[in-house]
Parts: structure tokens; sequence; C-alpha cells
């Protein structure tokens, strides 16, 4: 126990032998470091030291030798200047023989000049020209006379001997080129200087005095820092660094050119106590010395080469990383042995703990050749084992053999046996199962040593027999098989499963091949080959679970299907499985039932949809005649009691009608063919439909009808306008409809917005008679109201909500009520559109134009007062509130010009709008106000009771943001003596005189098959005043275009014998002659593909049956145009949303000049103008989008194709806009789009036919 102690208690030493080995090792590389260091710094000390003395030496003699032989040189001049007869020949002072005094003196220079090796000795007078040289090349450039030739008066040599006796100057010669350096002595006559005298000596003569330096750099620089001499040609007529500029003059003037800085680099190195300047050139470091030279104008210095600096470098870390790594070797060798002995100790206690941690006993046991045997080891547990100590076993070694019925020695095979008594159990006694095995070893003395071990298996025997339970009973069947041999074992619900009680039947066989399976599988494979494929990917994959169906055939071969998961046992020998085997022929059956359940269900629902199409489609053919004869008949002056009877038919048909299209909206919902468009679409549009639609029933209740829109509501969304308008009028009409008195809201705001979707928030908010919990349980299903009394008294199906809930659900959104009975109902709803891009604003003012003016807003409702004070201040207007007509007058009074605008509603209690309007004029007649009369009310009545008053116009409820924009910019231009009609109203009124201005005379083709509405039509179109031609079908309709024609238009049927209208379209469209002809369909088909279809095969627009004969006249005035009608430039569009009463107008065919006018901001030099660039622009745009369409070059088609939409919207041309949006959406998919293609040339030939007219009229 003590080593295993020592084990123990050594099993944390590898970790202090690191950090030792990291500390000794960080140590040592100090040592190394710092001891290389200090031996490389002395030895560059040394070194430097050495070069420095070196160069003194050098320094020194150098100086010596140019000292003595330029002051050899420097007393050459003086000589000179004090022989005989030169200060008289300089001076010009003849002597007796003037050519022998010139010949001697030509001597003197000549023979000195030869003396000492001189290129150049001059005799020069005052003035600075040479008087005589010993150059014949300078005598022969001066002309041999005094006083001409060359001028060395600038020379600095010249001017210093004169002033100061004597000078020293290294020059370039001007003559000769060739550097020198130039002696001057003053010539002195009687006192005064005369002249000059010169010799000079080349710097190649004098580089000879300094050649003999060996490695060192030897030079000399004059006063400019100009090297002059150096032992290194490439160093002349250079300059030392570090020195100031030299000016342009003095270089020419000294150098002939400006001298090159040398490229060294020089820096202070402190060495001790001194600082040594050091030379970099080309990579060799020089010790750098310097000293004048005498009194003269010279520097010498010498560079001495400090070319073992690198050497030195290199052997102190050579030398420190060798000691370095022998040093680490040593280290690293250490450490080896000492982790040899560590991995010993720890083998040793490793050894120990696993006998310690398995689970079983590890024995040694000895059988001597002679002699007893004994344990020479025991483990742990054993106790535990057998209910006896280890120190009893150790004195019978016998025991455990006799107890495994082995006989006197350990089993040397695996044995099981059974220890009936153990301590530990309850009441004292237990029974364990023990494994025991050992491997023998014999030894070389003859002994025989047995190393084994005992295993506790009690629980892995009773593991097995709650498994062989499980095996036996389970209700699932459980076989194992491999591939060699099949079957190996299987339960007794296999053997049920497969329909046997004999296993024999079973073992042997492969399940999955024929025989245990049918010959095909369910999906038609074999069997075998099925079997063999999965094996083989359930091998390559691994997998430890695999599940699949597969179909097997009992003994008596019946099949049955069964879901089975093959779990593998065993994949390193040969693979054995376990297959769980289920039934499912009874959950087959069943999905096979629910699936044919299903298809009938799917069929049923088919026939449910086309049973509705076809029923909407034969009963709107009758309620059709009911509807239009019912008209006829009351625009033939009935008498009451009869007149009484025709409305309550007519206005019951139009609500059987709203049931039928209710039915049908619910259908195509439920049936999944609700599609919803994704077009461009203006919102206060959408609003204004709904206005139409639900204006006049709150107008026959008395009720207020609001619209409140928040700031930042988009003007413009892409998404399905006309199921947005469904929803807001289903909602609004049964706010209506449940509400006595009050108002009913219809508000929109935004709640989420996107880069490319906004969410928006609407409501339809009522003072109705309120809703329950219950009541609203019970909301939002087919057929159900709030109360069974509901339909009794309001009447209704009970479908618009669910229609409501549907819509806006496929629109991304939620509906939902919030309600007080007795207090009113608020329906929110959210839905989720595009954003479509931003455009020029259509409005002929900016808002800051109306910004900061001031209004006065008389309403007696409170709610209409919010509604409309809030759009005012949102577009900047001052707001002030009244509720009755005389609050305003007191306010009118106290400040009469301070009000821009005074909008009064009509039909307030006590003092009306209009009572209200006549006392302002009458009050203050000079102010001429603006005064605009609100009401939801119909604006003809609206201006039959304020006849005779200057009202500037009338804004009809629900005001939008945009209507109420509008009408205060039109109320502002125009002058006050009609009222502005802020929206269309196609539905409430009499159908305008232009209109039928419009269709008089015209001559149209009617194809229709059946007789009543034949009848109906011809009858409708001939009281319009049209000329009507009759054909009952597709055929007859060409017919008739060939051989009785010309016609102004088509109203085409679609569904017709013979030939239908959509194959008659088509066919005409192909004729030049007709191409250009408007086609209106008019059919029983509501949905929305049958418009689709209608306009795809080249139809202009589409009239639903049960006709509405307003819009149906009103639609044929877009397109058809008889011999009568008034200029086109007269007529406002049917889409325009806001007019000026009085200026009379009905739609124009292709072009909304109004709106391209309020583009424009009502200049009409600038429309003119757009509309000739358009005619000019545009003429090419189907040959373009042809083109790239063939050449699939989408970006460039849908480019012009979103240029095309823009423009068209731009001038007003809307039809133009409609058609460019559905080619724009078509190649949007990359695909070719021929009809939306020859829709846009259509309606763009149309309207550059009308910018010609315009363009004709001047």
């Amino acid at each position: 126990m003590a080593n295993i102690s020592e084990v123990k208690a050594n099993s944390s030493v590898p970790g202090h032998q690191r950090r030792a080995v990291w500390i000794v090792t960080a140590a040592w590389s100090a040592a190394i470091f710092a001891t290389a260091l200090w031996w490389m710094l002395d030895r560059l000390e040394s070194h430097r030291e050495h070069a420095v003395a070196a160069a003194s030496i050098r320094i020194g003699g150098v100086k010596e030798t140019l000292s003595i032989n330029l002051k050899q040189l420097a007393a050459l001049p003086l000589d000179l200047s004090h022989r005989p007869g030169v200060a008289d020949f300089v001076a010009g002072r003849q002597a007796r023989d003037p050519a022998a005094q010139e010949l001697e003196i030509q001597q003197t220079l000549d023979r000195m000049g030869a003396d000492f090796g001189l290129p150049l000795v001059s005799l020069i007078d005052r003035a600075g020209y040479i008087v005589t040289t010993s150059n014949s090349g300078v005598r022969n450039l001066i002309g041999g006379t005094s006083g001409t030739g060359l001028n060395l008066s600038t020379r600095e040599y010249f001017g210093a001997a004169l002033a100061n006796g004597r000078s020293v100057q290294f020059l370039l010669g001007l003559a000769t080129r060739a550097p020198g350096l130039y002696f001057a002595s003053r010539i002195m006559r009687n006192g005064a200087p005369v002249g000059v005298a010169v010799v000079k000596q080349d710097t190649e003569a004098l580089n000879r005095l300094i050649s003999d330096a060996d490695g060192a750099r030897v030079f000399v620089t004059d006063g400019n820092g100009v090297v002059v001499l150096a032992n290194h040609d490439d160093m002349l007529l250079r300059r030392v660094p570090g020195l100031a500029p030299l000016a342009d003059d003095t270089a020419r003037t000294t150098y002939q050119r400006s001298p090159e800085m040398l490229a060294w680099e020089q820096s202070r190195q402190a060495d001790n106590a001194r600082s040594l300047l050091v030379t970099k050139i080309g990579g060799v470091r020089y010790a750098t010395l310097s000293t004048p030279l005498g009194d003269m104008p010279l520097k010498v210095w010498v560079l001495e080469p400090l070319d073992e600096e690198a050497q030195i470098t290199r052997n102190a870390w050579t030398g420190g990383g060798t000691l370095w790594l022998l040093g680490c070797l040593m280290i690293w060798l250490s450490w080896r042995r000492v982790q040899s002995l560590d991995a010993a100790l720890r083998a040793r206690r490793d050894t120990y703990e696993l006998t310690q941690a398995l689970p079983l006993t590890v024995f040694r046991y000895t059988q001597p050749a002679k002699g007893a045997a004994r344990f020479a080891f025991i483990g742990r547990g054993v106790e535990a084992l057998f209910g006896v100590s280890a120190a009893a076993i150790e004195r019978d070694p016998g025991l455990p053999w006799r107890m495994a019925g082995s006989g006197d020695r350990p089993p040397t095979r695996p044995q099981e046996f059974r220890v009936e008594q153990r301590p530990g159990a309850a009441d004292g006694i237990g029974a364990a199962w023990i494994l025991a095995d050992s491997t023998p070893k014999l030894e070389a003395d003859g002994s025989t040593t047995y190393n084994g071990y005992w295993l506790d298996i009690t629980a892995r025997r009773e593991t097995q027999v709650r498994f062989a339970a499980v095996f036996e009973h389970a209700a699932a069947s459980y076989l194992f098989f491999d591939p060699q041999r099949g079957i190996t074992h299987c339960n007794p619900a296999t053997l049920n499963i497969f329909g046997t009680a004999d296993p024999h039947v079973l073992l042997g066989r492969i399940p999955w091949f024929p025989g245990l399976s049918p010959e095909l599988q369910a999906n038609g494979r074999p069997s075998r080959e099925q079997a063999l494929e999965d094996l083989k990917q359930h091998t390559r994959t691994g997998e430890r679970v695999r599940s699949f169906e597969w179909r097997f055939r009992r003994v008596d071969g019946r099949v049955f299907d069964a879901e089975v998961n093959v779990i593998a046992l065993e994949w390193a020998g040969t693979p054995e499985f376990c297959a769980v085997i289920q039934d499912i022929t009874g959950r087959k059956q069943l999905q096979a039932e629910t699936e044919r359940a299903r298809a009938a269900a799917e069929a049923a629902s088919q026939t449910k949809s086309s049973f509705l199409a076809n029923m909407s489609h034969e009963l709107r053919t009758p309620m059709n005649a009911i509807i239009g004869m019912t008209h006829l008949a009351l625009e033939d002056g009935l008498p009451d009691k009869q007149r009484d009877y025709v409305e309550k038919a007519n206005s019951s048909a139009r609500n059987l009608l709203q049931i039928l299209n209710d039915i049908l909206d619910v259908s195509k919902i439920e049936a999944g063919q609700m599609a919803l468009e994704r077009i461009d679409f203006e919102v206060e549009s959408v609003v204004g439909e709904m206005a139409d639609v639900l204006g006049l029933k709150a107008d026959e209740k008395c009720l207020e009808l609001l619209f409140s829109a928040a700031p930042d509501l988009p003007r413009r969304l892409i998404g399905d306008p006309t199921r947005l308008r469904q929803v807001l009028v289903n909602l609004g009409s049964n706010a209506i409809k449940f509400t006595e008195k009050g108002e009913v809201t219809v508000g929109m705001e935004v709640t989420d917005l996107q880069a490319d979707s906004v969410e928006l928030h609407g409501w339809v908010r009522d003072t109705g008679v309120g809703l329950s919990a219950e009541e609203i349980s019970r909301l939002f299903q087919p057929f159900v109201q709030a109360d069974s009394s509901t339909t009794r008294r309001y009447g209704g199906t009970g479908l618009g909500l669910v229609i409501c809930r549907q819509l806006v659900e496929r629109m991304g959104g939620k509906l939902w009520v919030e309600s007080v009975p007795g207090v009113g109902s608020t329906f929110h709803f959210t839905a989720r559109f595009g954003r479509s891009a931003p455009r020029a604003p259509a409005r002929a003012w900016m808002a800051n134009e109306l910004r900061g003016r001031r209004a006065l807003l008389v309403d007696d409702n409170a709610a209409a007062l919010d509604v409309l004070g809030s759009m005012l201040d949102s577009l900047g207007v001052v707001v002030d509130r009244a509720d009755s007509g005389a609050q305003a007058l007191a306010m009118v009074d106290a400040e009469p010009t301070a009000y821009t605008w005074f909008m009064i509603d009509w039909k307030m209690p006590g003092m009306d709008g209009v009572e209200c309007a006549r006392r302002i004029f009458e009050t203050h007649p000079l102010l001429r106000p603006c005064i605009l009369l609100v009401t939801a009310f119909p604006r003809d009545d609206a201006l039959r009771a304020g006849a005779g008053l200057p009202l500037a116009g009338v804004l009809h409820k629900p005001v939008t943001p945009s209507s109420l924009h509008d009408c205060l910019v039109q109320a502002r231009r125009i002058e006050p003596i009609a009222p502005i009609a802020a929206r269309r109203a196609i539905d409430n009124g009499p159908l305008s005189q232009a209109v039928r201005q419009r269709l008089a005379g015209a001559r149209v083709l009617l194809a229709e098959d059946h007789p009543l509405n034949q009848q109906l039509a011809c009858e409708l179109l001939r009281r319009a005043g049209m000329e009507v031609v009759l054909a009952e079908n597709g055929r007859e309709a060409l017919d008739k275009l060939a051989n009785e024609g010309p016609f102004d238009g088509v109203l085409m049927d679609c569904q017709m014998p013979v030939m239908d209208g959509y194959d008659a379209t088509r066919e005409l469209r192909r004729n030049k002659e007709w191409r250009h002809l408007p086609v209106i369909a008019m059919t029983a088909s509501a949905l929305a593909e049958d418009r689709e279809r209608a306009l795809a095969s080249g139809m202009n627009a589409h009239i639903t049956k049960p006709i509405h004969i307003e819009s149906m006249l009103r639609t044929m005035a877009e397109w058809i145009t008889g011999p009568g009608a008034p200029p086109s430039d007269a007529l406002p569009t049917a889409s325009a949303t806001h007019s000026v009463a009085g200026a009379a107008a009905a739609p124009t065919p292709a072009i909304d000049t109004a709106a391209g006018l309020a583009y424009c901001m009502g200049n009409a030099g600038l429309y003119r103008r757009l509309l000739d660039g358009f005619r000019e622009g545009e003429a090419g745009f189907i040959a373009d989008v042809v083109a790239a369409s063939a050449e699939q070059r989408w970006g460039d088609a849908l480019r012009r194709s979103h240029d095309m939409k823009g423009l068209a919207g731009t001038i007003g041309a809307q039809a133009l806009l409609v058609a460019a949006q559905a080619l724009h959406a078509a190649l949007g998919a990359h695909r070719a789009a021929p009809d939306e293609t020859e829709r846009v040339r259509v309606e763009l030939d149309r309207v550059l036919s009308e910018i010609e007219q315009v363009a004709a009229r001047g």
C-alpha cells in the first residue's frame, strides 16, 4: 500500500516539472541573450575606437601632405608677382624693347608651368583681363591682346586676391572646362594693385596625394561643401549631405552646373563619452572625421570603414544561439528523463486505479509445481461477491472454485455460477450470479499463474429474463435475422402475423424474399430487388434504425401491408438485424377511404362552384329583363300606384342581385377561386367610389357619412382596389343599415410601413344599435345574423361580414369588432398592400400655398367638425370651428377679413348653411367671401337651395384629403359664381346632358342572342338617341359589320351560339378596318376572370348584366361618339374626381385634359409642350417593346413600359395608363404579351389622334 500512496502523491509532479522547465529555459535564454549582447557591444566599441584612431592618423597625414603642397602652390603666384618687370608689364608700362619684355615674361610663365607641372600660369590686369598666360589654348582664346578676350573680374579668387593679397578657389576653367585649384596673388606697383598673378593645379594631380588610402574614403571639400579632391572619382563635384541649398548663380559660376548631393546617410552615434559621426554608403558604415585645411577655405574628410560590425554582430548572435540551443537540448534531455520516470509512476498508478475502477474483481492465482496454491493479488469487491472477506479466501484459496464447480483451480473459459447467500440483501439473504474467467500462464519454475476476474452479472441475468418475457408476450412482431441465415429468432406475435404456430416454418427464411413476401411490392417493383437495394443502402449509410412500409405474404397466401422498423444490431462482423413489424392493413384501408371521400368532396365542391356559376349566369339573364323593363316602365310616367308597384319590383330585383353576388363571392372564396388583383391604384379613388355607393343610402336616412384619413396615408398602393372597395362598402352598408341617427365614419391609417409593403388599418364606426358580447360571438358566420329578428327588421343574408373577413384574411389582415349596445359599433380590419412608386402630385397647388391661411368650419355634428378640422390641419390651414350658424356669424362679425374660406354645413338645426351664407353676404357685401357649402345630400338639391347666392362651390361628404385640397384650390382660383363638385356622382342623379349629346345619332351594332335582352337593350339604346342594328351571334355580327357598316361601336354579348363574343372580337381585330372600332362586352358573367378574358380578346370595356343603365351609357360614351357629339376638349373624363360646376363637360375618349393641366400647375403652354413631346417620343413605343420582347431584353421592355405609365398619367391618358400597367405586369413576368401590347397600341393610337386634333385646333 506504501507504493500506491507514493504513486498517488507523485500524481501532481508533472505540473510542477513543467513549470520548472519553463523557468529554467527562460533563465537560460535571458542569460545567453545578456551575455551575447554584452560581448557584441564591447567588440563593436573596440572596433569603432580602432577605426576612429586609424581615421585620426590618416586625416593628420593627409592634412600635412596637402598643406605642404598647397602652400608651395600658393607661393608660386606670390613669387611671380614680385619678379622684376612683371608689375610694369601688367600695368601696361612698356620697356624700351616691348617685344623682348613680353618674350621674357612669357618664358618665365612657361618655365614655371613646366617646372611645377601647372596647366595654367596667368597674369591678369586690374580690369580682369588676361594679359598673358602659359596655356596656349587660353592665349588663342584671348587673341594675345591685353584688354580683350576673357574677363575674370567676376571670379572669386580674383576679387579676393585684389582685396586680401592672395586667395585660393576651386573652379572649372572657363576655357579648359577642367577642374582645378586656382592660387592667386596680388601684383603691386608703387603701392597700388595693378593686377593678379594666378596659377592653376588640376585636381587630377592633387588626387594622387590622397590615392594611397586603403579602404578608406579621403576627400577635400571647398567652402560650399563640394568635393574637389577625392580618392574615389564618384564623389568629385558632388556635395556632402546635410548642407543648405547652393545658390544657382554660385553653382553656375563656380562649377558650371548644380552639384548633386551624395546619396549618403549620416547620423550621430553616442559612444561612451563622445559622439561619433557615422556615414552609411551602399550598406557599409564609415566612421567619419573632418578638419579644416589650414587657413584655406578647404576641409579634409576621412571615412574609415566599420566593415567588421556585421561580422561581430553575426558572431555574437551565432555564438549565443549555439550556446542557447545546446543549453535547451540539455534541458530537454533532462525533462525527457523526468518524463520517463513520471510515466512509469503514472503507469503504476493507472494500473492500480484501473483495477479499482473496473466493474469486476481482478485476481492473480499461483499454482506452484509442488506445494499449496495461493492468491498473489485480490482486487476490491470480493466480499460483496462471495459474502466472505479477502483474508478468508486467502486462507482457503479453493473456496471460489468450489462455488463455481470448477475443481481446485480457476476456470479457463467463461463460466457463470450462482451464489445463494451474500450479505446486504433483504433479511441478510440474497442470490447472485457471477461470471468467472482466467488466462493461465506457465512460468519458468514450473508453476502456473492465472490472471483472471470475477464479474457480478446478476443485473444482466435479470434483464435477460425481463426481455424474454417482453419478447414472448409482446403484441408487436419481433424477429431477428441476418442476410445469410435468414430468420434466427421470432416471437409468438410473429407467428401469429404470418398465420402459423410452428416457428420452424419461418426460421432460416428471408422475410423480404418471395415466400414470406409477394413477388411484387405495392410500388410494382420485385420484392427481392427492392429488398437487396434497401439492404445495401442501410449498410452503406450505417443508420441504426430504418423505417419503411412493406407488403408481406402469410403462410396461407394472403398478403398484408406492414410498417417495419429495422434495427441494426451488429455492423462489425456479419450484419445482424431486428425487425419490428406492425400490420397496418386496416390503417391503409382507412386512408384509402379517406382519400376517396376527399376526392368526392372536391368533386362536390367543383360541382357546386360550377352550379353556382351557371346559376348566376342563368339568373342574371331574367333579372336583366326585370330590372331593365321596370326601368323602362318607370321612365314612361306611370300612375302613382302602379309606379309604386314597379319601383318596389325594381328595388327587390336589385336586392336579389346583391344576394346573388354575395352567394357567388362566398362560393368562390370557399372553392379557392378568388384571385386577388395586384395593380397600382389610388386610395382616395376607392374611397370616392365607396362614397358613391353609400352616399345615397346615408342621405335617405339623414346620416352624416364621414371619412377620416391619417396624414401619412399613401396616395397610391398596389393591390386589389375592387376587393378593398367591397370590404368598405359592405361594412359601411351594415353601419348605415343599423344606424337611425348620428353619423357613420370611415377611417384609414398606416400601422406598419416596410420598404416594399404597407399595412393599413381601416375602421367603420357608427352610432347605431350596437352589439352585445353574445351577438358578437355569432358574427362572421354564413347566413347568421346577430339576432333572428334582424333579418325581419333590416333584411340581409348575413353573408357580407363573412365575405369581408375572408377577403381581408386573403389580403394578409384580420377583421374584428368593438361594440357597446345602444352606443354603436366599430368594425376594424387590417390589410397589407404593396407600395407604389412615387408620382408627381396631381394637384394644382402645393400644400405650402395653403399653409397659414385661415378657414371657418361650421357644422352641428361634432364628429364632422373633428374629421374636417383634422384634414385642414394636415394641409397647414388654420381652422376655427363653430357648431351653429349663429356662432359663425358672430365670429365673422368679429374678424370679417380673417378667413380665406367659409366651409358651412347645409343641414343644421335652427339656422341652416344656406341661410348662414346668405346673412354673411348681406352683412359683408364688399367682402366677397369664399363660401363652400358642405353636405351629404345630393349636389343638385344643394345648388337649388342656394340659388342666387354666389357660392364658391359644394363639397360633398364624405370628404377626402384630396377632394378637400382640390376644392380649396379651385375655390381660390375661380370667381365665386358656381359651386364645385368635390367628387363625381355617377349614380346619384339623372344622366348628364353631355353624355346624351355625345351618344346621340351613334350607329351601334348589338350582338345578343336572348330575345328579352335584345328587346331591352334596343329600347334603352334607342331612347338614348342611338340607331341599333341587331345580330344574334358572333358570325352574324361579322357579316353585318362587313355588309351594313360603318358602325360607331359594337355591344357584344360573350355567350352566344355559332360564334361567341370572344372569338368574334378576335376575328374583327384582325381586320385593319375594324382595329380601332370600339367593342364593349355585355355579359351576365360577373367574375373578374371573365372581365380579363374580355379585355384580352380585344374588347375595350366590360358591362355586367343586369344592366345598370347610367353606368352602361357612361361607359359607352367613353368609347363611342355620335355625329353630333360636342368637341372633345369640352368633355371631362369619366374618371375625373374633381370638376368645376358650370364648366359643363363629358368624358373625352382618350385624354383627361383637366387632370393633365393639374399636373402642369394649370400652365396650358407647358401642357401643350408635354403633349407635343409625347407625340414625338412615344410614336415608336410599340415597335420598341415588340423588338425588346422578341430579343428577351426584358429590362429594356420594362423600362419603356414604365416610362409609358408615367407619361400617360402625366398627360391624363387614363385608359392608356391602365393598358400600360397591364403590359408592365406581363413583361415583369418575362413573357411575351401580345394581347396587352395590342391594347396599348389601340389606346396609344387614340391618344396620338387626340393630340393631333388638339394641335390642329392650334
